[in-house]
């Protein structure tokens, strides 16, 4: 497994030779030793040549907790410098060769264990010390470590950073790992003293958890910009076109579908029913439905669809960026909103079709609701859609796209109001001028 992660190594991505690095510390095989010390003495990255040598130093320590080497009963063990110099001290480690090429019966602290605080008042763990810790929160400091592991390589740094905190207060001994501070180092964006000061203060850690979403909503606003901005013109042009095509095409054929279904029916009825007076009055207006009347039926649902859609769409692009704090352009959204309605609006122009013809044909017998009921849940479903793609546009989700749609209906409604209200008076005060001349 660690084969992969040697190779990588190699990789002129200094992310990817980090993650190698991490993954051959955690892996715990004495076999990557060597290739670390190699990384020490020749990756041109000084961080990445840091890093190597605490992967080694925590590979040492977890060989030599599995197979320590018994101390002389006789002698008191010597002293060792620590993993982590006591702070205010100078480091002085040793090279990663000598790390990875002996093996001594030293003790892992040159301190004594100390006296646990009171209960009563918190002291934050001291490096160079080791303290008294059950197996039980060992293993569960390990396992908020590997979090923190794993949340910094998504990212996450401030959950990482809040794992790191409850893993230290769990085990204060992980102040002296080198594994530990490795990660912390990478979570913090800070070395030695400044990770472990932004670890035990509570105060750091929020407002490095602050900084971290703030720049991830950054992140994440100049991505969908990014997206938003690449859409032209032209492409929204295209779809403004399609549209205009279905909206044009669509309610024509409704009209040609309706018409050829009632002649239809009436073709089959008995002759005396169809010589009726009513009948015949239906078929004289049926006659009236030619290419003219149909052309014109289309170019008046297609200019008026075409314009009622482009004047909601810029009362949605307004209210979603003025009022409702998103992100986005009209262009974007014009194309996002259309390409889901050129999708769509075909599939329920045809079943519309059929849902006519059946009506006509069978004389609107409830065998119709099996069209109509469909065709009333598929225009919910794609008016409803509709929050969501505005949502989409905007990126701030679906509440707020449903309520930028609202309140463009309510305006345009409101607007429509008062239009009426103003004709219908200018219409009055001409009549009412008329009248005294008649």
């Amino acid at each position: 497994m660690i084969d992969q992660y040697i190779q990588q190594l190699q990789s002129p991505d200094p992310q990817r030779r980090r993650q190698a690095i991490i993954a051959l510390g955690k892996s715990r095989d004495r076999a990557a030793l060597k290739h670390l010390a190699q990384v020490f003495h020749n990756d041109p990255d000084p961080d990445l040549r840091a890093l190597a040598k605490r992967a080694g130093q925590h590979i040492r320590q977890a060989v030599d907790a599995i197979d320590p080497k018994p101390p002389s009963p006789s002698q008191a063990p010597p002293a060792r410098s620590s993993v982590i110099h006591l702070i205010g001290e100078p480091e002085d480690e040793p090279p990663l060769e000598s790390v990875a090429g002996t093996y001594t019966d030293e003790p892992l602290y040159s301190e004594p264990a100390q006296e646990p605080p009171a209960a009563s008042a918190y002291v934050p763990p001291m490096q160079g010390r080791e303290y008294e810790v059950s197996r039980e929160n060992r293993e569960r400091a390990k396992h908020y470590v590997e979090e923190a592991l794993s949340m910094n390589m998504r990212g996450d740094n401030a959950k990482g950073l809040k794992m790191l905190a409850q893993g230290l207060a769990l085990n204060p001994n992980l102040i002296n790992d080198g594994y530990f501070m490795s990660i912390a180092a990478s979570v913090t964006g800070l070395e030695g003293d400044g990770a472990i000061q932004m670890i035990l203060d509570s105060n750091q850690r929020a407002s490095f958890a602050k900084a971290q979403q703030e720049r991830k909503r950054q992140e994440r606003i100049e991505k969908h910009l990014s997206t938003a901005r690449k859409s032209t013109w032209t492409s929204s042009g295209f779809e403004i076109l399609l549209f205009a095509l279905i909206i044009t095409i669509g309610p024509v054929l409704q009209v040609l579908v309706s018409v050829e279904s009632v002649r239809a029916y009436l073709n089959g009825l008995p002759p005396e029913i169809q010589s009726a007076p009513q009948l015949q009055e239906v078929r004289t207006s049926l006659e009236q439905f030619d290419v003219g009347v149909l052309l014109s039926t289309g170019i008046v649902s297609g200019i008026s669809g075409v314009i009622g859609f482009l004047i909601q769409g810029v009362l949605v692009h307004y209210i979603s960026v003025w009022l409702l704090g998103g992100y986005g352009t009209l262009r974007y959204m014009l194309e996002v909103l259309l390409g889901y309605y050129n999708k769509w609006l075909p599939i329920i122009f045809f079943i519309s079709y059929i849902a006519i013809a059946i009506a006509i044909v069978a004389e609107f017998s409830p065998i119709v609701l099996c069209i109509v009921i469909p065709l009333v849940l598929l225009s919910l479903y794609v008016s409803g859609k509709t929050s969501s793609k505005i949502g989409e546009a905007y990126d701030f989700g679906t509440f707020k796209g449903c309520l930028a749609y609202f309140i463009s209906i309510l305006v345009l409604a409101i607007g429509t109001v008062v239009l009426f209200f103003i004709a219908g008076q200018a219409l009055l005060t001409t009549l009412q001028g008329l009248i005294p001349q008649l």
